[in-house]
């Protein structure tokens, strides 16, 4: 009979309170590691787009004999596709800041330009607000695809890895997802992994 009354006297306060600190704690969990994977995710679509942007450049030059490159403006997280117009294999900006040049419409607008502009149609491409560009392969902010698909920059070859690192997280660790470009202009996305934050 006391078995039959205590089941009718529901759940002890001291009981609520554990289940809701259990339930709390596995919320709190839940919650980290959702954050931490969709901040993944996001370097992980950074990483793909900053890849399709050197191919669709490296396409474009091979389809029209007309050299192209990709900028990468690492502090405003920012890149976009270029025409070399006067063909010296590098980035020509008179006033170092690329996004005042007019963008160009025409093949002979380009030939006729003393800079290198992005064509009216090209994107310019932002990273997730929490990503960054962490290195270039070479001594510019540049890679120029040159007639034969090889990067380059001025006339000497490139290669090596641009590096994009995601948000810190915890205990001052990155992840970091890396895009080999060789100097065939081939380009391999490796596996994140994690380092210790800059």
């Amino acid at each position: 009979m006391k078995n039959g009354a205590r089941a009718g006297r529901g759940f002890t306060l001291i009981e609520l309170m554990v289940v809701l600190a259990i339930v709390g704690l596995l919320l709190g969990i839940g919650t980290y590691s959702y954050i931490s994977q969709m901040r993944l995710i996001n370097l992980q679509n950074d990483v793909r787009e900053v890849n399709q942007t050197l191919q669709l450049a490296r396409m474009r030059t091979l389809a029209t004999g007309l050299a192209h490159g990709v900028l990468f403006l690492p502090a405003e997280k920012r890149y976009f596709i270029f025409v070399d117009c006067n063909n010296d294999e590098e980035f020509t900006d008179n006033d170092s800041d690329p996004f005042n040049n007019v963008p160009l419409t025409t093949a002979e607008a380009c030939a006729a330009s003393a800079f290198d502009p992005r064509m009216s149609n090209e994107v310019v491409h932002e990273l997730n607000e929490l990503d960054n560009i962490t290195s270039v392969p070479g001594t510019e902010n540049y890679i120029v695809f040159n007639n034969l698909g090889q990067t380059v920059q001025g006339t000497t070859p490139v290669f090596g890895d641009i590096t994009l690192q995601g948000p810190a997280e915890k205990e001052g660790m990155v992840n970091e997802v890396v895009t080999h470009i060789s100097a065939s202009g081939l380009t391999e996305v490796r596996p994140s992994h994690v380092v210790e934050a800059p």
